[in-house]
């Protein structure tokens, strides 16, 4: 599995993919400061992470891997390359409902830290924070 920076030519693949999350997904490369890795799979994109990069956080937009390559790592190796931006800790918001992601990001030393009400169309919001070391 090879990860690296999203390119122009990836935005077809990465809708595609972000589609599985909500409906008329889209990019706007126009947003700054975006930044998207992808993971690649014999040259298939088979996830990405799509993040914000503030003076000492990273706050994470959307983090996606393919259904028949979930459970090899993929997300957990895309969370880890986010350490590499030097940052004091890396922030999201996961709703509450979504078990399988609360746990996963627990699993990857994420802890909860708050609650957002009604964040997702009336769902609560959980506020996940890792800290860097």
């Amino acid at each position: 599995m090879q990860i690296r920076p999203y390119l122009s030519q990836d935005k077809e693949s990465i809708i595609k993919l972000g589609n599985t999350l909500h409906a008329d997904y889209f990019l706007d490369n126009t947003e700054l400061p975006n930044q998207i890795l992808v993971a690649l799979k014999e040259n298939k994109i088979v996830g990405f992470i799509h993040f914000l990069v503030f003076e000492d956080y990273i706050d994470i937009v959307d983090i996606v891997v393919d259904d028949e390559y979930r459970k090899q790592g993929i997300g957990t190796n895309l969370l880890k390359s986010l350490e590499n931006y030097h940052k004091t800790e890396i922030l999201l918001e996961v709703s509450q409902n979504n078990e399988v992601a609360i746990n996963f990001y627990l699993k990857n030393g994420f802890n909860k830290v708050g609650i957002r009400k009604g964040y997702y169309n009336g769902i609560d919001g959980l506020t996940m924070k890792k800290v860097i070391i």
